[in-house]
């Protein structure tokens, strides 16, 4: 990119993470999940892992390579989910989002009233989400009815093969595998996709910490659909920008003392706090509440120019 009579470039990063490809990182020195979870491989077929396996997810229409899956804590409401029958289960007055495969019919009646009808044969999925009364709700099944969830949540998430799967937890040492980090300056850059917007008061993020949240540099997306990031102390906690479910967010924060900058999408954000993290001894990945595909993650060991970080988000 030019402006006036220089080209920006960005130089090439000191750790390049990739998630495309379908293989784990290395450096990825800890990865964590309980139970046994789902995504579609690169063949279009539904996968099954245990507990602690990544995921490298695909759209099981087109095969197009998501990234790394990261999916929040979430419970499957429903029993012998794989082939679903009529069940009655109890829900309170919170939002849930019903999910499956299959021509079949789920006529939900008691706590809420409604007919969802299947999209037809695996891999279309069928979602709808409801707020129903306080009581025992009845899901009476006719048809095929294959691979079904019911979440307490406004979105729905992987097919919960068993009773609940555990939020995705990875982990970069710093020490040994992140060359150049520094908490006096440098830049984060990531690349990931959301199914839902988190509401209020809840995010995902990815960034350095010391393992207990004291020094911290973070980027989030969460808040109602806003991207912004945090840092302590220092106390920055950036207003962001808002940003849309199911399209790439490119995201990158650089810093040095005295001088932040924040970018999403091609828009930034500054900050000019001079109080800095004492020490980073990890790269968090997955974090918080949320789901959401991971594609790339790359630290530049300097403080790249506001200019040049929000050129590089620009896509």
């Amino acid at each position: 990119m030019r402006i006036g009579s220089s080209i920006l470039r960005s130089p090439r990063p000191d750790t390049n993470l990739q998630f495309l490809s379908g293989l784990l990182d290395p450096r990825v020195s800890s990865w964590t999940r309980s139970g046994v979870c789902s995504y579609w491989d690169a063949a279009g077929a539904l996968q099954a892992p245990g507990a602690n396996v990544a995921r490298f997810d695909h759209a099981p229409l087109t095969l197009t390579p998501l990234g790394l899956m990261f999916e929040e804590a979430r419970t499957n409401l429903l029993t012998s989910p794989d082939t679903l029958a009529t069940q009655s289960v109890s829900v309170t007055a919170q939002a849930y989002t019903l999910s499956f495969y299959g021509s079949g019919t789920v006529t939900l009646s008691g706590a809420a009233t409604a007919t969802v009808a299947g999209t037809g044969v695996v891999p279309n999925r069928r979602t709808y989400t409801f707020t129903p009364t306080a009581g025992t709700l009845t899901l009476t099944v006719s048809g095929t009815v294959r691979y079904a969830n019911l979440e307490a949540a406004s979105y729905a998430t992987s097919y919960i093969p068993g009773a609940s799967r555990g939020a995705d937890t990875g982990i970069i040492l710093a020490a040994s595998t992140l060359p150049g980090l520094s908490v006096s300056q440098g830049t984060l850059y990531v690349e990931w996709l959301f199914p839902g917007i988190l509401p209020s008061g809840q995010v995902s993020f990815i960034g350095f910490d010391d393992g207990t949240g004291t020094n911290r540099i973070l980027l989030r997306v969460g808040q109602g659909g806003v991207a912004d990031m945090v840092s302590s102390p220092g106390g920055i906690d950036t207003s962001g920008f808002a940003v849309t479910a199911g399209t790439i967010i490119r995201q990158a924060v650089a810093w040095s003392s005295g001088s932040w900058g924040h970018a999403v999408n091609g828009q930034i954000e500054t900050s000019s706090v001079t109080t800095m993290p004492a020490s980073f001894t990890r790269l968090l990945l997955g974090a918080g509440l949320g789901s959401y595909w991971l594609s790339k993650v790359r630290h530049y060991a300097i403080r790249l120019p506001d200019a040049v970080i929000r050129t590089m988000t620009n896509g």
